[in-house]
């Protein structure tokens, strides 16, 4: 990793080339948010800016309403901009989540967070929770279609007022309450 890099932990990528016989031409390409990392309960701690690659970059004072927030419970230490604290397949799973959800049924994503290393918990604006099963050798895709199903077919909208969780982590079932 260069300086500049280390320095600016907003800038994602950097390109210099050299023209000669006096000139540089720097490319940059800026991180952009996809959330808002917060430490799980340290409220001392700020949060930050993170990335499709996990990686935290800049603090923030402010969340805005619409942001998502995205915690760990696992982590326990304290963060630095720069650094890389939810894995890349998770925020693409935590991305593919929002996306399904908003696009099939209108639901706002406002928190995920990683309980442990094989499980996410996501709340909806609709104040209920999906818990899903992380493990390599679970399918999300197959969770996102018994999450479809049931809410096209078993949870119609005026239910999903009362509605507490929707467990996925189960290959062959999904509960709710």
């Amino acid at each position: 990793m260069t300086p500049i890099l280390k320095q600016f932990p907003i800038i994602e990528k950097l390109r210099i080339n050299k023209k000669f016989p006096k000139t540089l031409i720097l490319g940059i390409i800026e991180r952009k948010p996809i959330g808002v990392y917060c430490s799980s309960g340290d409220t001392d701690q700020p949060c930050f800016l993170i990335d499709n690659n996990g990686i935290i970059f800049e603090p923030v004072a402010v969340i805005s309403e619409d942001a998502i927030i995205v915690r760990q419970t696992m982590e326990s230490n304290q963060v630095f901009t720069g650094q890389e604290v939810i894995a890349r397949n998770i925020i693409s799973t935590i991305s593919l989540i929002k996306q399904t959800l908003k696009d099939n049924f209108q639901i706002d994503l406002k928190e995920a967070m990683v309980t442990s290393p094989l499980r996410l918990d996501v709340k909806t604006g609709e104040n209920w929770q999906i818990y899903f099963n992380l493990d390599p050798g679970s399918d999300i895709n197959s969770q996102l279609i018994k999450l479809n199903l049931l809410l096209a077919e078993e949870i119609l909208p005026e239910a999903r007022k009362s509605l507490q969780y929707i467990d996925l982590r189960f290959e062959d079932r999904a509960y709710y309450k």
